[in-house]
């Protein structure tokens, strides 16, 4: 008999010292700061941030570590501090890139000591910056990535541009005035080549998250192809557009249009 409360003694102190573990094994972070990461498939890291009552956004930047254009699947789950989960995807991402930005608001009824747990279930490394920020203090954030965000222009003649390699991003913003406007992305190959063109602009919000993925899709055979999109804005419209080589053999020189539409 005392062999079997000695036993049960002991399992139950080994069951204690692991939640005891489970619940101290967290890093700590604070509201407004970044933190960076980096994550193998089936891995997950938790965070120890202390929340008030309050709306918030979480940011998340990911990356692949290939710099392939593939699947990027990552998320954040929102948990009390001793492991209960209160929210399954706080912030996640479903994309096809090299990178991508997410961004989600969030409620927080009353002061609360939190775990983000950060995880993703790709088959290489993924790079990872996660913040979380009051909703009154929301700004655009540098992409941890280490894109930077130079300005687009209106013109008839001539947009922005040069030359974006394989799997390249080149990020600019620009605020639309009130109007009907075409905005067009043209690429083109060097004189003589004939292949395919494949190339993409998505829209995203004054703060990175995502509007429209895809929003203007090139996908043609030849030496040049230009596509454009239609916006109509009833109200000055802050915009960062992303231009994307999504074809992983060619480099191409681009032209990112904004000018007045015609119909």
């Amino acid at each position: 008999m005392q062999r079997i409360l000695t036993l049960a003694l002991a399992l139950m102190l080994g069951l204690s010292a692991f939640s005891s573990q489970a619940k101290n094994n967290a890093i700590k972070m604070a509201v407004g700061e970044t933190v960076h990461l980096t994550l193998d498939k089936d891995e997950s890291t938790d965070y120890a941030i202390s929340l008030s009552k309050g709306l918030y956004y979480v940011v998340m930047d990911v990356k692949r570590s290939d710099d392939s254009s593939s699947n990027i699947q990552a998320k954040v789950q929102l948990l009390k501090n001793n492991g209960v989960l209160i929210k399954d995807y706080l912030a996640h991402t479903n994309d096809v890139g090299v990178v991508t930005r997410t961004g989600e608001q969030f409620r927080i009824d009353k002061p609360l000591g939190a775990r983000l747990r950060v995880s993703h279930d790709q088959e290489i490394p993924l790079d990872i910056w996660i913040t979380v920020l009051p909703a009154k203090q929301i700004k655009l954030l540098p992409f941890g990535f280490g894109n930077t965000i130079s300005p687009a222009k209106i013109s008839n003649d001539e947009g922005v541009g040069g030359e974006i390699a394989k799997f390249d991003s080149v990020y600019y913003s620009i605020t639309l005035p009130p109007g009907k406007w075409s905005i067009s992305l043209g690429l083109r190959l060097p004189k003589g080549e004939s292949t395919n063109l494949q190339g993409q602009v998505d829209l995203l919000n004054a703060y990175g998250f995502p509007d429209k993925t895809q929003y203007i899709n090139v996908n043609e055979i030849g030496d040049q192809a230009r596509a454009e999109q239609i916006i109509t804005v009833t109200k000055p419209k802050p915009v960062i557009l992303v231009v994307r080589n999504t074809n992983g053999e060619k480099t191409y020189q681009y032209d990112l249009t904004v000018e007045k539409a015609t119909d």
